[in-house]
């Protein structure tokens, strides 16, 4: 080989090199900045549910239970789809909180949290598990389990 096409292939590979850097840092900026815009979402949304639920409660009174069962069985079929729909998402958040969870006894009442209290409980989850993470998207969602990702790549 030519000492001339050597020294192409280095400076190509300083470029690709120093391309690839550049954008991994613009990337990972990218990535900052839509974890900050779903972390205030998550806070707007608790906001929210919060003050819905304050509403609620001076307008009907703190026993949801009876409402929501008696929406369930014997509401509008429209409540009864939606009802049934919403607790099926706070069964799969449920499994989800405790699957990930290292402890089964916190993953047992965080998931049990996550039903009782749905939004109020599941947006704080969600956001303090990603400071947890430091915004490591795959760590938010695996939680313990993450460090088998590693091993198994």
């Amino acid at each position: 080989m030519l000492p001339r096409f050597k020294s192409m292939n280095i400076t190509s590979e300083v470029i690709a090199f120093i391309t690839c850097k550049y954008q991994y840092s613009l990337h990972t900026q990218q990535r900052v900045k839509a974890m900050t815009n779903f972390r205030v979402a998550l806070l707007i949304s608790w906001i929210l549910i919060m003050s819905i639920t304050a509403y609620a409660i001076v307008q009907a009174g703190p026993n949801w239970p009876a409402i929501y069962f008696g929406d369930l069985f014997l509401g509008n079929p429209w409540r009864q789809q939606f009802n049934t729909d919403f607790l099926i998402h706070l069964f799969i958040l449920c499994s989800w909180v405790f699957w990930r969870e290292e402890s089964k006894l916190k993953g047992a009442i965080y998931g049990f949290l996550s039903i009782i209290m749905g939004g109020m409980f599941g947006f704080m989850y969600i956001l303090y598990a990603s400071y947890q993470a430091k915004g490591n998207v795959s760590k938010i969602l695996l939680g313990h389990h993450c460090h088998k990702l590693k091993k198994e790549t």
